[in-house]
Parts: C-alpha cells; sequence; structure tokens
C-alpha cells in the first residue's frame, strides 16, 4: 500500500504555549474497493495530510463544524497527491468537460474525499508564522498585524516593518524570511513588499503578491487577474463574466472589513460581497438568498449543485392534504415577476429563471382568478416543475427515489398495503425526509400513523361488539 504524503507544518511543541495556535488539518482519502459508506473510518485509505486553516476566535464555531464534515473532493483518477491539493483541484476543475457534473454520484470507491481533525502549530489565531512583528508606531511585539489592531486604537503600519522577534530563540533582528540566530523558518512564503510571512504552504492556501492591490492574495498568479474597476483579484476563467462594482469595505454578514482582511472574499451576482468564509457558513445552513437584496446566494461554481439539490427536495415533499388546490400569488426575487403557485411548505419555483428563490405575497386575489392565470402559465412553460400530491401514484414515486422501495416491495419493506388511509399516513411521514428506511419505519410506527389507525380500527369494533 503506498504511504501518505505527511505534509510537515511547525510543531507547537517547539515554541512556549504563547506562541502556539490550533490549526485545522486537512486530509485527503480514498475508500476501500466496494465501500458504500464514506463515514466508516476503517475504510479510509489516508492519502494526504496537510495544514488548511488558523482558528481565530471569529471562525471558531464555523470550523469546528467542518470537523464533523466529510466532502467530495474530486474523482480518484485525477488526483495526483505529489502536486499541491490547491493546484489538484484547480486542474480538476479545468477539466471539467471531461467528467460529468454529477461526479459526485458516481460509485464512492471512485471517488476522493476531504475530512479535517485538529491539530497545532506556531503563531496566532490568524497566521502560522515563526516570528513577531514589531509595530513602527507603539514599538510593541505582536504574532501579526491583525492580532495589533485588536488591542491597541491605531492600525500596524504593515509596509513599514522593519524588525521581527523570532518564537523560537527570541532574537530581535530585521524582517527576512529565516531567523539569522537559530535559522528558523519564519515563513515557507515570505513577501518583502507586504512584508509578510506565511507557513502556511502550497497545498491549502498558495500566495501570490498582486501590485494591483497592493497586498498579497491567496491562489495561483497564473490563474488571477486583477480588475481595476474592483480593485480586485479573479480568476481568469471568471473574469469577463464578473461584473465590475465599486468595492465595500465590510461584509454583509458579519460586518467585518473586506479590505484588511487575510480572508478570501466573494462577489455575488447581484453585487453584494462577503467573506468566504460567511458564504460558505450560509449556504451549509441552506440560506440560499443575498442577505440584502434576496437574490438567489449561490455562485457560479455552487449555482447548479443548489438548484438539483432544491430540486431534489421539493420533488420529495408533498403538499399537506388540507392545502390541496390552494394556490398563492408568489414574487420572484430575482426577476420581480409576480404569478399563481400552487401553496408549498418548502419552495415555490419560478419558471423564468428557473430557480426557487420566490416568496409568497400578501395579495387577495379569488382563487378562481388565480387557477385561470394558473393554467395559463402551465401552458406557457409545460416544462414548469410540479409539486408532489398525496396519492398513491406520487407516493410510490417517492418511496422509489428515495428508498428504492419498488411498488410490489411496499408491503414486504414496511409491513402494510399502499391502501388510501397509508397513502395519507405516508404523505405526512415522508415531508419529515427521514434519512433511511428503518427511520421511515420507526416514524410511522411512533406516533405518525400505522398504530394510530390500528387503534382506531381496534376501537370501532369493540364498539362495534358492545
Amino acid at each position: 500500500m503506498t504511504q501518505p504524503i505527511i505534509v510537515a507544518y511547525p510543531e507547537a511543541n517547539t515554541v512556549d504555549a504563547a506562541h502556539q495556535n490550533e490549526i485545522i488539518v486537512s486530509i485527503i482519502f480514498k475508500l476501500q474497493p466496494g465501500t458504500t459508506n464514506k463515514y466508516d473510518d476503517s475504510k479510509h485509505i489516508i492519502l494526504k495530510k496537510f495544514s488548511s486553516q488558523v482558528i481565530s476566535d471569529e471562525r471558531r464555531s464555523y470550523l469546528q463544524g467542518e470537523l464533523k464534515k466529510i466532502y467530495h473532493h474530486m474523482l480518484l483518477e485525477y488526483y495526483d497527491p505529489t502536486i499541491p491539493d490547491y493546484t489538484c483541484l484547480s486542474n480538476f476543475h479545468k477539466r471539467e468537460g471531461e467528467y460529468a457534473k454529477n461526479w459526485v454520484e458516481k460509485p464512492l470507491d471512485q471517488q476522493v474525499f476531504a475530512k479535517y481533525e485538529l491539530g497545532k502549530s506556531v503563531g496566532c489565531g490568524h497566521y502560522i508564522r515563526g516570528c513577531q512583528m514589531r509595530c513602527e508606531t507603539c514599538q510593541k511585539f505582536y504574532p501579526c498585524r491583525l492580532c495589533h489592531d485588536d488591542e491597541e486604537d491605531h492600525d500596524f503600519p504593515r509596509y513599514k516593518t522593519t524588525t521581527v522577534k523570532c518564537n523560537y530563540c527570541h532574537e530581535e533582528q530585521p524582517i527576512q524570511q529565516n531567523c539569522r540566530h537559530c535559522n528558523a523558518l519564519f515563513g515557507s512564503y515570505y513577501c518583502d513588499k507586504c512584508k509578510l510571512a506565511c507557513n502556511m504552504g502550497v497545498d491549502a492556501k498558495p500566495n501570490y503578491h498582486c501590485d494591483g492591490c497592493k497586498m498579497c492574495m491567496v491562489g495561483l498568479r497564473s490563474e488571477s487577474k486583477h480588475c481595476d474597476k474592483c480593485n480586485g483579484c479573479f480568476n481568469v476563467a471568471y473574469f469577463d463574466k464578473h461584473k465590475c462594482i465599486q468595492e465595500r469595505t465590510d461584509c454583509i454578514v458579519c460586518m467585518g472589513d473586506l479590505v484588511k482582511t487575510i480572508y478570501g472574499r466573494i462577489t455575488l451576482e447581484c453585487g453584494h460581497q462577503l467573506h468566504t468564509h460567511c458564504y460558505q457558513e450560509l449556504i451549509q445552513k441552506g440560506i440560499m438568498k443575498c442577505p440584502m437584496c434576496k437574490r438567489f446566494l449561490p455562485t457560479e461554481n455552487d449555482r447548479d449543485w443548489v438548484v438539483k439539490w432544491q430540486e431534489k427536495n421539493y420533488s420529495r415533499i408533498f403538499i399537506p392534504i388540507e392545502y390541496e388546490g390552494l394556490l398563492v400569488t408568489v414574487n420572484c426575487n430575482d426577476c420581480q415577476k409576480s404569478f399563481p403557485q400552487h401553496f408549498h411548505p418548502l419552495y415555490y419555483y419560478c419558471p423564468d429563471c428557473k430557480l426557487f428563490n420566490c416568496e409568497t405575497t400578501p395579495d387577495k386575489m379569488p382563487q378562481i382568478v388565480m387557477h385561470a392565470q394558473f393554467n395559463a402559465l402551465k401552458s406557457k412553460y409545460p416544462d414548469m416543475r410540479k409539486p408532489r400530491h398525496v396519492t398513491k401514484k406520487d407516493v410510490e414515486e417517492v418511496l422509489l427515489d428515495a428508498y428504492k422501495i419498488e411498488p410490489n416491495q411496499v408491503e414486504e419493506k414496511l409491513g402494510f398495503k399502499l391502501d388510501k388511509d397509508q397513502v395519507l399516513i405516508l404523505g405526512k411521514v415522508l415531508n419529515t425526509m427521514p434519512p433511511t428506511i428503518k427511520e421511515l419505519k420507526h416514524r410511522l410506527l411512533t406516533g405518525h400513523g400505522i398504530l394510530e389507525i390500528q387503534d382506531e380500527e381496534e376501537e370501532h369494533e369493540e364498539e362495534h361488539e358492545m
């Protein structure tokens, strides 16, 4: 078996506790042949490990949540652990025409995954770094400019930095990449223009200096292009598509600074800007609307999978029987058009934008008028997404799609026949989206239906006998 590649990072036990920090270590792995559960650690074959994030106070809750997750990384045939992971991922996305967009649905043993663990290194809550920087204004040493700005009433003049103190031997000296006394590495990446030393490595965060931005950026220089109007760098693949906007100075989610930040930033299609990690948190919480204007949130890289995920959820949720036939007026947050739709407990679909990004309005138009408009809408958009109704046909389709239960297997798998009462019960229980057949049966037998129906039948029988 090929040995995993362990990319070394500074060890915390080589410095005083005051100069240690917590980090996230990425673990890239594949699965043993035939594995069907990516969460089974015993089936994981480690390919590579490397430092990828530093845990700061403002990102602690988000990063701790990441420790519980496993992500689809790429297809196994495209992965090469001998090159930096960032470059490998970039190359994979460049070749997206060679493989299906739904590659995550391929057998698990044909994919590569990413998971995370905690680690300790040298530096602060913002950088892995082997030295402290002296502020030329107050003459105090701090682990980084951000740590300084959190404590002092003035900004750290980073471009004027001349002196650092080694975290290993405590020698004060002119700023450089290695300690002149003990030869410790201050940063595998060093920029003399920005006076930046960083030891994160090229697997997670390669750096380059942009003269237009007047700072060091995360990414590959060969794949980045500066926009003077936006005063920012963009991936060359999307540069011609981006909309030039005036730069914001604060994130629309956390209100943190977007200019001084060391974290990546994203410009949404609506033009609003936010930190990359704030964007990721919104997506992971299922918030798919811009917090400012409510337009569809996911950017180009996430748009396809989010829409497919929403379509999948929409196709599995039933209109509650008490709302059957009820139409409501909805307004699309993207095109601003209003139109009638079936009442739905989850989403409303815009046939023009082909997005689930609509909200109900207080319009009290008579139902007979709304039905006439809705029929005209269906004629205009024959491929418009149709909601599920609590019918035997729709229930059978959801059981097949979600749980691979064929119509002739219902009695065998669930223990009852699909008569009218059980269809109504299953419609309610399926709306809670049980993750497995076992959980589906559990919810059916504990307060959601079958036993309740049986109890009612037994009561009726007892009354008849009396």
